[in-house]
Order: C-alpha cells, then sequence, then structure tokens
C-alpha cells in the first residue's frame, strides 16, 4: 500500500508523500485530481478539492517550518456538501471528518498502475502527449515497491 498525503498537524494542511509523488511523476499522472473525482462522485468540483492557494499566514508559518508553499494542499471542505439546506454535518466536521481519511489514506499500487494507464489511454485516443512505454514504468516501480518489501 502507498500513503498518499503527509499530514502537517502544525499547519493544518497536507503535504504530497515522496514516494506516491514519484511514482505519479514517472507515470505522468495527476496527484490529486483524480482521487477527488473518486471522493466526490466524479463531481465537476472535483478538480478542486484540495487547494494549493495557501493564505499568507498559512504560507508564514510554512516558510518557518522549511516547506514551500506551493506544495501546501489544504481541503476544499465546502465542497463535500451536497446541499446547503440539507447538510448534516457543518463545515468543522466535515473538515475534520476528510483529515481523518486523508491522514490515513493509503492506495494499493494497483489502483494507482490501473488509473493511470487508463489515463494514458484516453490521451492516445485523443491524440494528446502520452507515455508510450507505460506499462513498462509501471513493472519498473512495480520491481522497486517488491525490493522494498522485501529489504
Amino acid at each position: 500500500m502507498i500513503k498518499i498525503f503527509n499530514y502537517i498537524s502544525e499547519l493544518d494542511c497536507f503535504l504530497i508523500n515522496p514516494d506516491y509523488k514519484k511514482i505519479t511523476e514517472k507515470l505522468n499522472l495527476s496527484e490529486v485530481a483524480w482521487i477527488g473525482r473518486h471522493f466526490l462522485l466524479e463531481s465537476s468540483a472535483s478538480e478542486n478539492w484540495m487547494s494549493k492557494n495557501a493564505d499568507e499566514k498559512l504560507a508564514k508559518k510554512a516558510v518557518k517550518l522549511g516547506l514551500k508553499t506551493k506544495e501546501l494542499l489544504v481541503i476544499s471542505a465546502e465542497l463535500f456538501e451536497r446541499e446547503k439546506d440539507a447538510s448534516f454535518n457543518n463545515i468543522l466536521e466535515r473538515k475534520g471528518f476528510w483529515t481523518d481519511v486523508l491522514s490515513s489514506l493509503e492506495l494499493s499500487a494497483d489502483t494507482i498502475f490501473n488509473e493511470a494507464i487508463r489515463v494514458n489511454s484516453q490521451r492516445r485516443k485523443k491524440d494528446e502527449k502520452y507515455l508510450q512505454d507505460i506499462e513498462q514504468r509501471v513493472e519498473e516501480i512495480r520491481y522497486v515497491l517488491i525490493s522494498n518489501e522485501k529489504s
């Protein structure tokens, strides 16, 4: 299983886990948008379920911790609300819930690989930039993951 996010409690935000980041870069896969589509049931808002726009106060704290502000991800809890009048949980409860979920989120390598292959196939069909060697890349990553498990 691959951990997706690292929670930074001092800032109440997330960073992409470095191991996951390496995989997404090698497979040309967006880091968070595809996960948001699953959480938000294919909603058009899924592209923005986590914000990279750190406010000034958050940015100052991040710099003091030696973090790059452009890498911070803040949950957009309001996007998880279906209908304003029918909401069962207030925004703080929703934010707390999704912070817990994302802090512990791990995905199997196969889930990530399948998504990368699916997206790559769509790009190829649309004549967009795609990876001709995606299967080879998947196997290389799989080999590294298996090797790491054994050591």
